[in-house]
């Protein structure tokens, strides 16, 4: 499995990756600033591989590393400053418009009770605007259909602002 580009540094080092019978010894680098496509057939374990990079779930052998640190370290809050995560089946939103669901994206940055300030607005705002939901962000999310629902998640993603 070719993982490593040479030009890039490493961001995610997985060594000796293994998940039950899904994944088998996994190794190699997942290069910062570079698009990878993970691919194989239903079953093969890469919804487990993602989980696992988005510390959702926990190695049963070998370590994930996230800039030189092992990602076990980080704590969740902070976890969440680099990586944005979206699950394959992601919860119910009973009662949120839009602009709510997005602005939970911001929660890594001051806490579910911290202060909501100008950036957080406006990386709500712009991440609105580049998924074409500025326009329904007063909507419920749970009575939109089913690619909206989706934008409205990806757009709590780049609220986020995260790295990874």
């Amino acid at each position: 499995m070719p993982l490593h580009a040479e030009h890039m540094a490493p961001a995610f080092r997985l060594c000796g990756l293994a998940r039950r019978q899904r994944l088998l010894p996994l190794s190699g680098d997942l290069p910062a600033g570079a698009v990878t496509s993970i691919l194989g057939p239903n079953g093969a374990g890469k919804s487990t591989l993602l989980r696992l990079l988005a510390n959702q779930l926990i190695p049963a052998a070998g370590s994930i590393r996230l800039d030189g640190r092992a990602l076990a370290d980080f704590p969740t809050r902070e976890l969440a400053r680099h990586i944005a995560w979206l699950p394959q089946h992601p919860p119910a939103t009973d009662q949120l418009t839009v602009r709510e669901l997005v602005r939970f994206g911001r929660q890594p940055w001051h806490g579910l009770l911290g202060r909501f300030g100008r950036e957080d607005a406006a990386a709500v705002d712009e991440a609105l605007a580049l998924t074409g939901m500025a326009s329904l962000a007063d909507r419920q999310v749970d009575t939109l259909s089913g690619g909206e629902r989706q934008r409205g998640w990806l757009a709590m993603l780049l609220a986020q602002r995260t790295r990874y």
